[in-house]
């Protein structure tokens, strides 16, 4: 079981379990051995599954294991009490169930371990035969089963068939067992055997042995099995039975299968509860094991007497009243036969526990009673207990369920039995005395069940808690009785491990909380036999140290001080033990010391321990022999205490210790430390709660002791597993061998772990010194020179925190080979790191400046108090100093105030080679503490400016700049710490020169440098500049920068443009220039350069673009004078260097007139704006396409001879004339793109000899004429009114719609029919404009078109069209429907609430007739008031009166609508209330009723009839009075208003009386930690009754519902019970307990020791015994008399515990203790 699967931070429980009783069951171990079944379709088994329950509310884990399979197989989970678990295992040949031909053989892949955390019931149910016509099951006894001496019981087969088999199987529990088989009878046919007998096996662990026996080979088979003796040397578990068999003479059969108990569980009295078979086969089957054992049966003599191994069959006739006691003169093993029909196929058997005075408790659960599987059985138990006793189950009085009993006992009056059936589901039950419960069920011809309660076992302890991540260990542990019920008194004891044994403890509670570890174990006693039982020992260690708290064990955790740094690093390392001599030896570094003693139990070999100098050592253990221990132990003691690992070893270096299955080890530690296992990857079973159950999956556990055993035989080197102790001086080694056979070896390596090392000789080893060389900076900061929160995660769960990086070593920021947690000066220069802390003289002291605390005050954890929060917190209480925030602390800072200046220079030290390090050479030599030896200075008190900041800094350094020659260039720095500047040139960036101010230099020792009228020469130079403060004696220099130098463009100026002027008077001499037209001219490099233009030179030469100088459109530039004007160009070129250059501008005149102008029309077309004929054509967007080509002619024309003129060239506007730009190049195909509907093209003509101007001007307009506009025109769809086809539209306002807004005076209108032709009236006379204003048309679409009236377009005039759509649609018919009247709630609905459910089927079809395609809508109010229109009608339609509204419509056209109305009405019911159910006190003859209707309308008129519930008519009369009789009793009340509706309303009669109570309608439960008092209501009577219990003396009556009434004072009461119509009945009782203490100091306060409950009324004769804690009797009284005064011949006795013991005058008796105090 995977206990460490649960290991939580909890504190827990230990309950020592004592399993006795319906405990005896329950068991954290369960071992299932195999079965077998006769190999025939009626017995092979079927679907097999494992039932699983407990009876703790919480969650308990559990592992299945499949015997010999692999741990892939293995099936956990958890169970608690509110939630059984069903498994199933398989179904035929399975892991359960063999073959018979695969018995006699030992088998090690068959059956199953169950291991559970906490104590758990198993059972295995099984269906069998192909059929299904077969079940069984057997119930695990767990640790009660584990037995060395057994009798084998089966069906006796009277009539064999071959489908009846009878086996034994057995299953070891431990290695090396002997199992012997005998009393085989001769003649006997085993299958697969043909040996001699009897048989011997051995067993290892969880291997079994089958035999079966198949009934129909041989007369001696059909019971030759039974009485088989079965003996083993070491404890065994064993199943039997029969699978198939009888126990009857028919040919019927069933499984009968269970798991016994051995020879020392069984007895000499037995009770026997029989089922519901046949007096045949419910047979009771008694084996003995000793010779003339004498059988009774009822109480009568001896009928039998029998010997060893022979058997007695009691026949079913023999029970009485459905029990029969059974009494024999030996211990037998009994078996029940039992079925549950009359069928003989449907029977079962049993092993049955004896009667025991110790078996009391309660049994809790059994899991899904009714089930096996998903079949579903008829469930049940059986119940023995003492008479007298209360019964319940699931906590209910049995009265609630189908039982049968309680029975007496003929023979065993002071017992009786109960059977109760159809259970279902998980069931308990309970008993305030012994309890013996069976469970049965059976479905067909299956039937199956087995005991859960009444083996005794011996006491079982049991961790009821999951583990603290520390161990069981104290103080986490509190240790506890599971069951103190079952005993009547317990006392625990301690063992130290000093030599003297346990001795006891003193203590008698149920709990005890160990404070001192050791081993611990508690006896029980049971008064009734004088029985007393032990547990087991547990030993309980203290809790391992875990010195920083953070859950990892220091035996396991690499960093037990969390500081970062591994122990190991802290330490001397490992070391070897050298083991050559096995007795005594020596470490080599730290002084360490051990002696070795060796001592054997049993073991006779001649050198049981030997070793080598590797720490390898081999003990050697002899067979055992028979003996109960046959070990070799090993003890080593240390001077003083160190780390241990034990290991398995690579190799060996002598012999095999090679680890197998026959070893069992201790490893121990002295009781006040711990040991830890790590087995990660589950290498070992161990002993974890010490049972000597060995677990597997436990991969850590810590405590002074652990045992542990392998697996398998496991290889040198492939182990995983070890042990870890820390702090130790004594460690013990156990080697036991478990073989009988063979003896064995063992290796296992043993080393010392990170040997301890105190570098600061504080007394505490590094591995915990938080300060190891106590210079007050704590390790966890001197690991990595950062404060590290932790993150208080550790994944890994190695004990370093996961804020560490456990691949990094600690630093040494000086690189002197001193890491920084052990180096008094970090950084090596000069100053100590204590006095760089900054806490020197507050937190801090060093008077004799060693760099080491002065103290005194050293916590546990190494480091000073001072300098933590409170004393050994962790946490540091100072704030480490860091000068200059610049997140590393100063004691490893070489500049720690930030001011670029070191701190060996700042603290006055000397450090001539400048390398930032004490002394003035470059190699430094160091002591061990880290200090700088060949220094001339320095650990002296340093000069305070190391830690006084005079910063210099540079806020912004000096970046390189780019300016043009004979520029002013400035070069900056700002640094606001700085008091001094001086510049500095260099012209190779090596050599500085101090610069000085000139002609080209100014402010050279200022922040800003400036250089004038700057040189080409100047190119490249580079600068710097020397920033000085006082108080920073190490100055500080800026970063350089460059100076580039570029050279300026070349231009020629001025350049000149002539332009043309326009045409036009009013701005003759002025014209637009395109400046550009003028960069060749001004640069032959113009392409490469960037051009501008200005209005001034001075705007020019300054390149400012946001001067209202800057010509910011330089295409389109008018001149400021007529005629002419000048500007600047400001060319710049690549390297951004700007010149400048002057354009003279020339304005000239036009020849052609200004008054030309030919004008061009076209329609708008339909064409996309390109001309194209695309899904983007738009005849309304104002372009068309012109061909003006003939303009060239008339422009040539004009123009004077001798001109010689290029050709004319078009522009869509004036500016791009001007500029002579994007010119229109295809006159004859243009389109006016970008100016729609209207367009002037302006004509340029220019000379071709020069630039002379002779004609610009906008001489073209292009006009497009838009097209009518068509507007779409929808006519309302018409209904058809008198069926014709046709409707006259009204077309009055047809033609204005579609002109919309245009003026009809501009348009002609034309219509058209659907073929085009021209559009006819009905007479045949053509449509023509103004249209008629009605149009008597059938369904048709026409075409009208306007057109413009007048057009200049050559493809004109133009036009537009539309479709106008005339329809006539079809108009409906609503039919008429008769008003529909009913009563409320005549069709069985609720008959008051107004609503009926009217049958709405027909209306549509009613109101549509013979109509098709016609919509029909309603619109009514429904059952929630809500109304709804236009939809269809539910069927029903719950109504309440309404007149619903109904529209047909044709869907084609929504407004042809026809309607009608439907009426409903629902006519209320009579509107009336009764009385119901009333009560009539049958106690009382005179007492009756009135049965009158209440009418809720005083106004409405009724008939009245009355019946009684047989149907006799009683009266018509409005009243019904003077009844006494119970019943039902109807009235119906009829409305005569004609409606008819009438209703009826029934009045229960009730009888009720008092209540009859006597003493034996009580039940008192006394005596016990839970008194109760419960009434049996079975006899009171008809009344309602309530219960109340009044103590004597008390005022206060409280009624419940319930009759139990439970945790009830010792003490005298009154029993009230109440109905409230027939009055209370009262009785008195008395409940018998007692005080627990009393106190004897005369304040007439608990002055007397008295049994309460008890009186001179009540049992006044009953004897009471006072005692003292040694059994010495002080006082004897009647329970009558006043009681007893704590005195003992009338002298006080002292305060202390007393015992007692009680006779009642009733017959019982008990006993306990009470406290007397003063």
């Amino acid at each position: 079981m995977n206990k460490l699967a649960f290991l939580k931070k909890v504190s827990f429980l230990v309950i020592f379990l004592f399993c006795l009783a319906s405990f005896a069951q329950l068991s954290k171990t369960h071992f299932i051995p195999p079965l077998t079944y006769a190999d025939s379709d009626n017995a092979v088994p079927q679907d097999q599954y494992i039932y699983l329950s407990t009876p703790s509310v919480t969650d308990v884990a559990y592992t299945i294991i499949p015997v010999g399979q692999p741990t892939s197989t293995y099936i956990s989970g958890v169970v608690s009490n509110a939630s059984p678990v069903v498994i199933f295992i398989g179904n035929g040949d399975s892991q359960l169930f063999m073959p018979p031909t695969q018995t006699s053989t030992v088998t090690n892949n068959r059956g199953y371990i169950i291991e559970a955390q906490n104590s758990i019931y198993a059972s295995v149910r099984m269906i069998a035969a192909t059929t299904g016509a077969q079940a069984g099951a057997l119930v695990s006894k767990g640790l009660a089963a584990r037995g060395e001496t057994f009798r084998i019981g089966s069906y006796t087969n009277e009539n064999p068939q071959d489908n009846y088999l009878n086996f034994v199987s057995v299953m070891a529990t431990e290695n090396n067992t002997e199992v012997a088989f005998s009393n085989l009878p001769v003649g006997l046919i085993i299958e697969n055997y043909s040996g001699t007998t009897p048989i011997t096996v051995n067993l290892n662990k969880g291997e079994s042995y089958t035999i079966a026996t198949n009934s129909n080979e041989s007369t001696i088979n059909t019971d030759g099995l039974i009485g088989t003796l079965v003996n083993s040397d070491k404890p065994i578990v064993v199943n039997c039975g029969s699978a198939n068999g009888s126990f009857h003479n028919g040919n019927g059969r069933d499984y009968g299968i269970d798991q016994i108990v051995g020879l020392d569980k069984v007895g000499t009295e037995y009770i026997f509860v029989k089922g519901d078979g046949y007096d045949g086969w419910e047979n009771i089957l008694i084996v003995a094991h000793y010779d003339n054992t004498s059988v009774s049966i009822n109480g009568n003599a001896a009928i039998a007497t029998i010997n060893a191994g022979e058997y007695y069959l009691i026949e079913g006739d023999q029970y009485i009243n459905g029990n029969m006691y059974v009494e024999t003169s030996q211990p037998v093993f009994a078996y029940q036969g039992i079925g549950a029909t009359p069928s003989e196929a449907n029977q079962g058997m049993y092993f049955v526990p004896p009667l025991s005075c110790e078996t009391r408790g309660n049994l809790n659960n059994i899991a899904n009673i009714q089930s096996i599987g998903s079949i579903d059985f008829e469930g049940g138990v059986s119940i023995v207990t003492k008479a007298g006793a209360t019964v319940t189950v699931n906590n209910i009085a049995l009265s609630n369920f189908f039982t049968t009993g309680p029975t007496a006992v003929t023979g065993k009056s002071d017992y009786v039995t109960y059977k109760i059936v159809d259970l279902t589901g998980n069931i308990s039950v309970q008993s305030t005395d012994e309890l013996y419960c069976a469970y049965f069920n059976f479905n067909g011809a299956a039937t199956s069940g087995s005991f859960y309660s009444g083996f005794p076992t011996p006491p079982e302890i049991n961790f009821n808690a999951v583990f603290e991540s520390l161990g069981n260990c104290i103080p986490n542990v509190t240790l506890e009785v599971a069951n103190m019920d079952n005993f009547d008194s317990v006392e625990w004891f301690f063992d130290n491990g000093s030599g003297s044994g346990f001795v006891t403890t003193g203590i008698t509670t149920f709990q005890i909380t160990p404070t001192v570890s050791g081993t611990y174990k508690l006896v029980g006693e049971l008064l009734c036999s004088g029985l007393k039982l032990e547990s087991l020992e547990v030993p309980v260690s203290i809790c391992p140290d875990d010195r920083d708290t953070d859950g990892i064990p220091d035996n396991i955790d690499i960093d037990n001080d969390n500081d970062g740094i591994l122990n190991c690093t802290e330490s001397y390392g490992n070391q070897i033990i050298n083991l050559s001599n096995i007795n005594s030896g020596s470490i080599p570094v730290g002084a360490y010391t051990f002696s070795g003693t060796t001592t054997v139990t049993n073991n006779t070999v001649t050198t049981p321990i030997f070793g080598n100098s590797e720490g390898i050592f081999t003990s050697e253990v002899s067979v055992k022999t028979g003996d109960p221990e046959s070990s070799t132990t090993y003890q080593l003691n240390f001077n003083k205490p160190l780390n241990l690992l034990v290991s398995y070893p690579d190799t060996t270096f002598s012999g095999s210790g090679i680890l197998n299955t026959n070893q069992e080890f201790i490893i121990r530690v002295p009781s006040s430390r711990t040991i830890t296992l790590l087995d990660p990857d589950d290498q070992l079973l161990i002993d974890s709660d010490f049972d000597g159950i060995y677990e597997t999956g436990i991969t850590q556990i810590s405590a002074f002791e652990i045992r542990f055993k392998s697996k398998t035989s496991l290889a040198f080197g492939a182990a995983t597993f070890s042990f870890s102790s820390h702090g130790v001086n004594q460690i013990t080694y156990i080697h036991k061998n478990i073989s009988d056979t063979n003896g064995n070896q063992a290796s296992f390596q043993i080393a010392a772990t990170c040997v301890g090392k105190d570098n600061d000789l504080d007394g505490v080893d590094d591995s915990l010194d938080l300060d190891s060389d106590n210079d007050g900076i704590p390790d966890f900061i001197e690991n990595q020179g950062e404060l590290v929160i932790l993150s208080n995660i550790d994944v890994d769960s190695n004990g370093l925190d996961d804020i560490y990086d456990i691949t990094l070593l600690p630093i040494d920021t000086d690189n002197d080979g001193v890491p920084d947690y052990h180096d008094l000066d970090s950084d090596n220069d000069g100053i100590y790191d204590l006095i760089e802390t900054s806490a020197l003289g507050s937190n801090l002291s060093d008077t004799d400046l060693n760099g080491i605390d002065d103290g005194p005050n050293f916590g546990i954890n190494g480091w000073t108090d001072n300098a933590e929060t409170s004393a050994d917190s962790n946490q540091i209480g100072y704030t480490l100093s860091d000068f200059d925030n610049n997140t590393v602390f100063s004691y490893i800072d070489l500049d720690a105030d930030g001011d670029t200046c070191f701190d060996v220079i700042e603290a006055g030290f000397s450090d001539a080679n400048m390398d930032n390090y004490l002394g003035d050479t470059a190699t430094i030599t160091v002591d061990i503490n880290g200090l700088v030896t060949n220094a001339s200075d320095g650990y002296t008190l340093p000069n305070s400016n190391y830690s006084t900041s005079a910063t210099l800094s540079i806020t912004t350094q000096p970046v390189d700049i780019t300016i043009c020659e004979s520029y002013e260039a400035s070069i900056a720095i700002i640094s606001d710490e700085s008091e001094t500047f001086q510049w500095e040139i260099s012209t190779d960036g090596t050599t500085w020169n101090t610069v000085i101010d000139d002609t080209n230099y100014n402010n050279s020792q200022t922040a800003t440098l400036t250089i004038i009228n700057t040189p080409i020469t100047f190119n490249n130079n580079q600068y710097r500049v020397k920033l000085d403060r006082s108080g920073n004696g190490c100055g500080l220099y800026s970063e350089s920068m460059t100076l580039t130098v570029n050279a300026l463009s070349n231009v020629n100026s001025p350049v000149i443009l002539i332009q043309c002027d326009d045409a036009d008077p009013s701005t003759l001499g002025y014209s637009y220039f395109n400046l550009t037209e003028a960069n060749d001219e001004i640069s032959s490099n113009a392409i490469n350069e960037t051009f501008s233009y200005y209005l001034t030179e001075a705007s020019a030469k300054l390149g400012d673009e946001t001067s209202p100088d800057f010509i910011a459109d330089p295409t389109t530039f008018i001149n400021r004078t007529i005629s002419n004007d000048i500007v600047w160009a400001r060319v710049v070129n690549a390297l951004n260097c700007g010149n400048i250059a002057e354009i003279q501008l020339n304005v000239s005149t036009t020849v052609i007139p200004s008054s030309l102008s030919i004008t061009f029309n076209q329609c708008d077309d339909f064409l996309d704006i390109d001309g194209n004929d695309t899904a983007n054509n738009n005849q309304r967007d104002g372009i068309a396409t012109f061909d003006f080509s003939s303009v060239n002619t008339t422009l040539l024309s004009l123009i004077p001879a001798g001109q010689n003129p290029l050709p004319p060239r078009y522009y869509r506007n004036e500016a791009d004339a001007l500029a002579e730009i994007n010119e229109i190049t295809d006159i004859s195909n243009y389109r006016n793109i970008g100016y729609p509907n209207s367009q002037i093209i302006y004509v340029r003509v220019d000379s071709s000899i020069s630039n002379d101007c002779l004609g610009l001007g906008g001489h073209i307009l292009l006009t497009v004429e838009p097209l009518p506009l068509a507007n779409p025109v929808t006519i309302t769809r018409a209904c058809d009114d008198d069926s014709d086809g046709a409707y006259p539209f009204d077309t009055s306002n047809l033609e204005s719609d579609i002109l919309g807004t245009q003026n009809p005076a501009d348009f002609n209108i034309s219509y058209f029919d659907t073929a085009g032709d021209p559009l006819l009236y009905t007479d045949g006379t053509p449509v023509v404009s103004p249209i008629s204003s009605t149009f008597l048309t059938s369904n048709q679409t026409i075409t009208i078109r306007v057109t413009n009236a007048t057009s200049s377009a050559p493809d004109g005039p133009c036009f537009d069209e539309t479709t106008v759509e005339f329809i006539v649609d079809e108009s409906p018919i609503a039919n008429p429907t008769p008003s529909i009247i009913v009563c409320d709630g005549e069709t069985g609905d609720i008959d008051d609430d107004g609503i009926f459910p009217f049958n709405t089927n027909n209306f549509s079809s009613t109101i549509l007739g013979a109509q098709t395609g016609m919509d029909i809508n309603y619109t009514y109010i429904d059952e929630s008031g809500v109304t709804v229109t236009n939809s269809s009608l539910p069927n029903p339609l719950n109504s309440e009166s309404q007149n619903i509204l109904v529209e047909v419509t044709n869907p084609a056209n929504t407004t042809c609508i026809a309607t009608t109305t439907i009426e409903l009405i629902v006519n209320p019911l009579p509107d009336f209330t009764v009385d119901s159910p009333l009560i009539v006190c049958t106690s009382d003859p005179n007492f009756s009723v009135n049965l009158d209707p209440i009418e809720a309308s005083v106004i409405d008129s009724f008939t009245y009839e009355w019946y009684f519930e047989d149907g006799t008519f009683l009266s018509n009369q409005p009243t019904l009075d003077h009844v006494s009789a119970a019943g039902t009793y109807s009235v119906t009340l009829t409305k005569t208003d004609g409606t008819g509706c009438s209703r009826t309303r029934d009045i229960i009669v009730t009888a009720s009386e008092s209540a009859n109570m006597t003493q034996d309608d009580v039940t008192i439960v006394d005596i016990s930690n839970n008194n109760s008092v419960t009434i049996d209501t079975t006899n009171l009577g008809s009344g309602d009754y309530e219960y109340a219990l009044r103590e004597e003396g008390s005022n206060f009556i409280t009624y419940q519902a319930e009759p139990v009434f439970t945790n009830v004072r010792p003490g005298f009461y009154t029993i009230y019970v109440k109905d409230d119509v027939c009055g209370t009945t009262e009785l008195d009782i008395s409940v018998i307990g007692y005080a627990k203490f009393f106190t004897p100091n005369g304040d007439s306060y608990n002055d007397f020791w008295q049994v309460k409950g008890l009186n001179a009324q009540t049992q006044p004769n009953s004897l009471i015994f006072i005692y003292d804690r040694y059994g010495k009797l002080l006082k004897q009284f009647l329970a009558g008399s006043t009681g007893w005064d704590g005195t003992f011949n009338g002298n006080p006795l002292p305060s202390d515990d007393y015992w007692f013991n009680v006779q009642l005058e009733d017959g019982r008796h008990f006993s306990g203790h009470f406290t007397l105090k003063r």
